[in-house]
């Protein structure tokens, strides 16, 4: 009985209920403190994997230009290392971490093609299964000893709108009359470009150079000949041009069987002149496949 009386007043008792309560809190602190603590350094750890990815899948794509993929690969995997060594965060990356392939902006979805040059997708992590995931700290006292971690970036190869159709120079660009000049066509000089008369630039022709008030035209209508559209097709702008480091290159590569340039021949199909006369009208119906023209 008298033991039963003991454990009633203690049990009314509120003496160190505090004490009791400040062993919650501390704890609750801690996973709080904890969370915080680790998802920062989780935030600093993916950072540091995407700066070597970026790295990585910018030298994969500026390589794979002139190389494989097997080569452009180990490029980005050299890269990448420099910032991520291997011998202190284990395989962040590999070569099945880099794929090759086309990327769609509207749906703004990656996919892999063996063989592409368009576009390349890089991925440097730190997973549990590499054995080289990131250590926690104060979230192991909830049973979270490891995060992983996966950072990824995709680059696409990019060719300016004169690069693709036109005539693009680092000098002067002379172009002559009674010529008609369609959608996506580029005229690019680094200097300037001259244009005489009677000439069309429809909607979505480009004529562009440094500074497009240097433009070259006959003085009638207004300095602007009889050009249809070329006002509206100036745009000012300038283009580092980089075939010209290598045009000495590829010259010298066509007599180098062991250059990428090397041909055995300008042509490799059975080729049949057709010469035409001053007065030949050229439409679609002269120009035939396998033809040379002259």
């Amino acid at each position: 009985m008298r033991k039963k009386v003991i454990l009633q007043r203690f049990a009314r008792r509120e003496d160190g209920a505090l004490t009791a309560y400040g062993l919650f809190l501390v704890i609750a602190m801690i996973c709080v403190g904890g969370l915080a603590i680790d998802v920062a350094n989780a935030v600093m750890v993916r950072t540091h994997l995407q700066v070597a990815a970026d790295s990585a899948a910018h030298a994969a794509i500026v390589a794979r230009e002139h190389r494989t993929e097997a080569q452009a690969k180990a490029i980005a995997i050299s890269v990448a290392q420099a910032s991520l060594p291997a011998a202190k965060f284990g395989a962040t990356i590999q070569a099945q971490d880099i794929q090759f392939g086309t990327w769609d902006r509207t749906t703004r979805q990656f996919t892999a093609q063996a063989g592409s040059n368009a576009a390349v997708q890089v991925q440097t992590q730190r997973l549990a299964s590499r054995g080289n995931a990131m250590a926690t700290y104060f979230l192991k006292f909830v049973g979270l000893w490891t995060m992983d971690v996966v950072s990824d970036s995709v680059l696409e190869t990019y060719y300016p709108t004169c690069f693709r159709e036109g005539f693009v120079a680092e000098n002067r660009v002379d172009v002559q009359s009674n010529n008609r000049y369609r959608a996506g066509f580029c005229i690019h000089s680094n200097s300037h470009v001259e244009v005489n008369n009677n000439n069309v630039f429809e909607n979505g022709v480009i004529v562009s150079m440094p500074d497009k008030t240097n433009i070259v035209t006959p003085s009638s209508n207004g300095g602007w000949g009889n050009n249809t559209g070329l006002q509206q097709a100036m745009r000012s702008g300038s283009y580092q041009i980089r075939i010209l480091q290598r045009v000495q290159d590829i010259v010298a590569g066509f007599n180098n069987s062991a250059s990428q340039h090397f041909r055995n021949d300008y042509m490799n199909l059975p080729v049949q002149t057709n010469a035409f006369s001053p007065s030949t009208r050229l439409d679609n119906a002269v120009w035939r496949p396998g033809e040379v023209h002259s």
